[in-house]
């Protein structure tokens, strides 16, 4: 759904939040790493999984473009971006990019949503993948926001797919418009196919946004 001050233009609900954590545990629960997690400075082959969820202005072209740079690429738009289908095209994929109005929830972030055709993808869903992506992108609002409980655990939708397998997520920590994501989204999965790793990829792509790469 589009959030209050940005409207259809943004990604995200309005919520209650605190910073990021670059590594987290969910209820102590780990997997070991991905087999297909990509090594530093090389590009990294396997199954793409790219997918825009409703309202989005820019969201299916977004998808479109990085699909594009990808050939071979699951493209999951319209009432094909459900939660059960994109759930099914995330399992065992090495590389997934999610375009979506997103909703961070301080109170439990595994209630943390996704908006993809006919309702929310929540971080609890994720838990259900067996192998999840190596590398996810969450070109979404706030979703890199995570909650720092006692025991100095970190609980939020990234911090979920950290713990779950994944090792790399991008993420926004704020508000981001349709406009600068797409141009960021892109510019990051075009210097990926380059041979760049996600830090540097992101480091180059979005200087001065609200993206972060969290993990390894």
């Amino acid at each position: 759904m589009p959030c209050a001050s940005l409207g259809r233009a943004g990604r995200t609900r309005p919520a209650h939040s605190t910073g990021p954590a670059p590594y987290a545990s969910v209820a102590g629960r780990t997997r070991p790493a991905h087999p297909d997690a990509p090594a530093p400075h090389a590009s990294f082959g396997g199954r793409v999984v790219v997918a825009a969820g409703p309202d989005l202005r820019r969201g299916e072209d977004e998808a479109r473009e990085i699909a594009s740079l990808r050939p071979g690429s699951v493209l999951l738009l319209g009432e094909s971006a459900t939660p059960a289908g994109v759930l099914q095209a995330l399992d065992g994929a090495a590389l997934a990019h999610l375009a979506a109005h997103g909703r961070h929830e301080a109170e439990n972030a595994l209630f943390s949503t996704l908006e993809l055709a006919g309702g929310p993808l929540l971080g609890y869903d994720l838990q259900r993948l067996r192998q999840p992506p190596a590398v996810v992108v969450l070109s979404s609002c706030e979703l890199g926001l995570s909650e720092i409980r006692p025991g100095d655990e970190t609980f939020g939708l990234a911090s979920a797919l950290l713990a779950a397998g994944t090792t790399t997520v991008v993420a926004s920590v704020a508000r981001v418009a349709d406009d600068i994501a797409r141009e960021v989204m892109v510019r990051f999965h075009r210097a990926l196919t380059e041979g760049h790793p996600p830090a540097a990829a992101l480091a180059a792509a979005g200087p001065g946004t609200s993206f972060l790469c969290l993990g390894g």
